[in-house]
């Protein structure tokens, strides 16, 4: 198997690692066109590496350590698809001559595949079924429908949502003991999330209720050119019963109903 690992042996090199390993739980996979390196988490909270090189299997340091990032197993991730994802990587930016495919929690507990390179050039995340997570702007409509659904997606309550050039695509949802969760994507990055103490009277209401492609429409009827940045506010403030959305186009502000109906004059 020697040199072959992103010509489709690399899941099978992974799934002997695992087995060496007991099947513990991994914390990261490190995945070139020469060699894959296993991490994983020890019973004791420790971390142990396993490397595959040459066809040669061995036990190697690691400069890994536990702080409770999450964990995953690693064969259930589409490494036949390596030289499919160096591929996209390559043409998104990650083209230099070295590259590396890792599997690692990227933030608050979800882990990414990732592809970049040494020296390195840029970082292209891919989802655990190998789809690239591509590079959202914000002056095209298909942006902004991806943009929203994916700040809202598995959300049945959210205080508000939108997006500017500044902030890129947010909505912030209702967490535990009165805390805001802000779900945040921006450019070729995967949403995170952060959590803040805050107060709102903002009340929240279903994002599914939301058609994103009208809201894209809308914006592109309001732009005074094609690609003017125009900032959308998207909740239910006034205590509305259904959401406003507010775009900011150049510093003139119209308000719609979820319709796209202007209703600037209603608004106080």
């Amino acid at each position: 198997m020697q040199g072959s690992l992103i010509n489709g042996s690399a899941a099978e090199v992974v799934k002997e690692l695992h087995r060496l390993s007991g099947w513990a739980r991994a914390l990261k996979l490190d995945l070139t066109a020469e060699q894959v390196t296993l991490t994983v988490l020890t019973p004791e909270k420790g971390t142990r590496a396993y490397r595959w090189r040459d066809d040669v299997i061995s036990v190697v340091d690691s400069d890994v350590q536990y702080i409770g990032q999450a964990t995953f197993i690693p064969t259930r991730f589409p490494l036949d698809k390596a030289r499919a994802m160096f591929t996209v990587a390559a043409l998104m930016g990650a083209d230099g001559d070295q590259q590396e495919l890792q599997i690692v929690e990227y933030r608050g507990g979800r882990v990414y595949m990732t592809v970049s390179t040494r020296p390195e050039t840029t970082t292209v995340f891919f989802r655990s079924d190998g789809t690239v997570v591509r590079h959202l702007e914000g002056t095209s409509a298909a942006d902004l429908v991806d943009g929203l659904t994916e700040v809202t997606d598995g959300e049945d309550e959210v205080l508000a949502m939108g997006y500017s050039a500044e902030r890129g695509y947010w909505a912030d949802v209702p967490g535990e003991d009165g805390t805001i969760v802000r779900r945040t994507r921006t450019g070729n990055l995967p949403t995170f999330a952060a959590e803040r103490q805050e107060a709102t009277t903002l009340d929240p209401f279903d994002p599914q209720t939301m058609d994103f492609s009208v809201v894209a429409r809308t914006r592109e009827e309001l732009q005074s050119e094609p690609g003017e940045q125009c900032s959308i506010d998207i909740d239910r403030r006034s205590g509305r019963l259904e959401p406003l959305v507010r775009y900011d186009c150049a510093g003139t502000v119209t308000f719609t109903d979820p319709r796209g109906l202007d209703i600037t004059g209603q608004v106080q």
